[in-house]
């Protein structure tokens, strides 16, 4: 019995030693795991704070988009809130940031009273043009150009396509074609010409070097003198081009000049002839005779179309998607710092008289 005593003391101590050795690695095993929940807490926290963050910011993006619609139509209530719409809806389908959408969907709402799937298809003819020619479209030039000729509703989005086929064909810059042919809407319209055999006549004056709105103003004036008793100046253009197209062919060059200057002035009479005995000015057929290919605007886009342009509509896309979130919590933050401003008001008042105060 003496002698199993100090075994037992000594088995005690042992469990002992191992209970104490156990125990702290419960304890560093514990601490462990607080610090663990508590790093995960923190992560969450920042991810909550960091998604508040970009919530707030994609609601100020959206806000920034809805005022420029506001402040370039007028528009309010449902009228905004469809064009809108009109704007996300074009993102989805065109890669370009929505700073840029809005512009172009306030400008050709007011211009030409584009509402719904017109104004939807036109802006994105509109922005996907300025993307595949390298050069923004002027809305103002082409709108304009649209009035000239009374083009309206669903025919804006063909007319626009045109321009696009004409600038392409000839090289001519999109905008400079829409201005000439605005410019230039009352001589062409008074001789029968369409807003598509007008952009096909300037495009090929430019093409063939001839500056169009010198010949195009000289040949108004030059009909009225050429005009025959009772002939409307859109026969007496149809009949001299085919006088001037005759002598052409026949070989009589002179011949051919000396009465397209009564049209076209002496100075463009001699470039006027050069074109159509080249080829580049067709009389017979002006829309066939510039070469136009059958391509659309947006048939072009999605045909030619990028991984990164992919990418900008993969992200206009969940922008949009997220879009009434991210106004929510902007709208509340709004309101939030609003509610402040008397509090905010006060303290400062509050601040300057205790600095009088201190400083008296």
């Amino acid at each position: 019995m003496s002698e199993a005593l100090p075994d037992l003391v000594a088995k005690v101590r042992l469990d002992t030693t191992e209970l104490d050795q156990a125990e702290g690695v419960a304890s560093a095993a514990a601490g462990k795991i607080g610090l663990s929940m508590a790093t995960a807490v923190a992560a969450i926290g920042a991810a909550v704070v960091a998604a508040g963050a970009g919530l707030f910011q994609l609601g100020r993006q959206f806000d920034e988009v809805s005022d420029t619609i506001r402040v370039g139509t007028g528009a309010t209530g449902e009228a905004l809130a469809g064009l809108e719409q009109v704007a996300k809806n074009v993102g989805q389908n065109v890669p370009v940031e929505f700073s840029k959408i809005a512009p172009a969907v306030a400008d050709l709402n007011t211009r030409l009273g584009l509402t719904g799937d017109n104004l939807e298809t036109v802006a994105s003819q509109v922005l996907e043009a300025g993307r595949l020619l390298g050069t923004e479209v002027n809305v103002q030039a082409a709108t304009g150009a649209f009035n000239a000729f009374g083009v309206e509703g669903d025919q804006v989005s063909e007319a626009m396509d045109n321009l696009f086929r004409v600038s392409q064909a000839t090289g001519i810059g999109i905008n400079e074609l829409a201005s000439t042919v605005q410019v230039n809407a009352p001589a062409v319209r008074e001789l029968g010409f369409s807003f598509e055999e007008s952009a096909a006549l300037v495009g090929s004056l430019d093409k063939a070097g001839i500056n169009a709105t010198q010949t195009l103003t000289a040949m108004q004036r030059g009909l009225v003198s050429l005009a025959q008793d009772g002939e409307a100046p859109q026969e007496a253009f149809r009949r001299v081009t085919g006088e001037v197209d005759a002598l052409i062919q026949a070989g009589d060059t002179a011949s051919a000049i000396d009465l397209a200057a009564g049209v076209f002035g002496t100075r463009g009479a001699s470039q006027f002839v050069a074109a159509v005995q080249a080829g580049t000015l067709n009389l017979d057929d002006l829309v066939a005779g510039v070469g136009a290919t059958e391509d659309t605007i947006l048939g072009l886009a999605a045909e030619t179309r990028s991984a990164g342009e992919s990418w900008q509509i993969l992200k206009n896309t969940a922008l949009a998607a997220l879009e009434p979130i991210g106004t929510a919590v902007f709208d509340t933050v709004g309101a939030g710092l609003e509610a402040l401003i008397p509090l905010v008001t006060r303290v400062g008042e509050w601040i300057g008289e205790a600095f009088g105060a201190v400083q008296d």
